[in-house]
């Protein structure tokens, strides 16, 4: 997704200049579609980003040879069981795709 999308995704929702002139009618439905996919796209922005810096940041625990905190070892093992530290080279777009929906998939349980 391209930046200026993304930046667009985070801006608010204005209702149109002809619904809001007093038109006749009260309802927002158009305005409440466009919102509603703007604030899903940027959810998955968040989750993608979650993604990276959970992975960058359990790559500098392996690293620099330090466990997680206690309170994080779990949270650390599950990013690990997910995106393993990185020691050669390798492609992590799938891993990374898979961490973004473990990430979207813990916010919306089932």
């Amino acid at each position: 997704m391209r930046f200026r999308s993304r930046r667009l995704s985070a801006q608010r929702t204005f209702i149109p200049g002809t619904e809001s002139a007093g038109a006749g009618q009260d309802d927002v439905a158009t305005t409440v579609f466009l919102a509603w996919t703007k604030e899903a796209r940027s959810g998955r922005c968040l989750d993608a980003a979650m993604a990276m810096l959970a992975v960058i940041a359990s790559q500098a625990l392996h690293v620099t040879e330090r466990v997680a905190p206690p309170a994080l070892q779990s949270f650390v093992a599950d990013i690990r069981s997910i995106v393993p530290p990185v020691g050669d080279d390798r492609v992590l777009g799938p891993e990374l795709a898979t961490l973004t929906e473990w990430f979207t998939c813990q916010v919306f349980e089932e």
